[in-house]
C-alpha cells in the first residue's frame, strides 16, 4: 500500500474508528492516542500484509487496543451526558433528570450484554452498519449478527421495562 491508497482507504475511516474506540473508553484523549497508535500500525505494515477489508482490520484493531488500555488502567466507564441529543426547547430540570437516569440506566444494561453483543449493538446501532458489515467485520455469519442483536435488543427491552415500570435494577 502506498500513500495514496492509504490516504484513499485508511483516512476517511478515521472518525468512524475515533467514535468506537470514545465508545468504548469513555475519554476523548485516550480515544484519540488508540486511533493513531491503530493508523500508525496500518501505515507500518503496509508492506507486510494484504488487506481485504482495511476497515474491519482497523475496528479490529481498535477493540484490541482499547481492551489494553481498559486493562492497564482499570478504568471505570463514566456518564456520558454530553453524548445525549437534546431537542430544540430546553427541557425542564426534572425532564433532564429523568433523562440522565434512563441513559444511565441503559448504559449499566448495555455493559452486561456478552463483549460480542456490545460490540454487535454498538456497530449496529450507533454506528449504523448493515448486518453483512457486522458479519464481515467480526467475522460472523449474518444469520449470527442477527441472533446476538435480537438478544441484545431483547434483553435491553425488558431491562429497561422493568425499570421505567417498577424501578427494579
Amino acid at each position: 500500500m502506498e500513500i495514496e491508497e492509504f490516504k484513499e482507504k485508511v483516512l476517511p475511516a478515521r472518525d468512524k474508528l475515533y467514535r468506537y474506540a470514545y465508545f468504548l473508553l469513555k475519554n476523548e484523549e485516550d480515544a484519540k492516542d488508540v486511533v493513531q497508535d491503530v493508523l500508525l500500525k496500518i501505515w507500518d505494515d503496509r508492506h507486510k500484509r494484504k488487506f481485504d477489508n482495511i476497515e474491519a482490520w482497523a475496528i479490529t484493531l481498535i477493540k484490541n487496543r482499547t481492551m489494553d488500555k481498559l486493562r492497564k488502567k482499570k478504568k471505570n466507564y463514566s456518564n456520558e451526558d454530553d453524548l445525549l441529543t437534546l431537542s430544540d426547547r430546553a427541557p425542564t430540570p426534572e425532564q433532564q433528570h429523568a433523562t440522565n437516569q434512563m441513559y444511565a440506566h441503559l448504559q449499566d444494561q448495555v455493559k452486561r450484554l456478552s463483549a460480542k453483543q456490545q460490540d454487535i449493538f454498538h456497530l449496529r446501532e450507533i454506528e449504523g452498519k448493515s448486518y453483512q458489515e457486522i458479519s464481515e467485520q467480526l467475522d460472523l455469519d449474518v444469520s449470527q449478527v442477527k441472533v446476538y442483536l435480537h438478544r441484545a435488543r431483547k434483553f435491553l427491552k425488558d431491562k429497561l421495562f422493568k425499570i421505567e415500570s417498577y424501578g427494579l435494577h
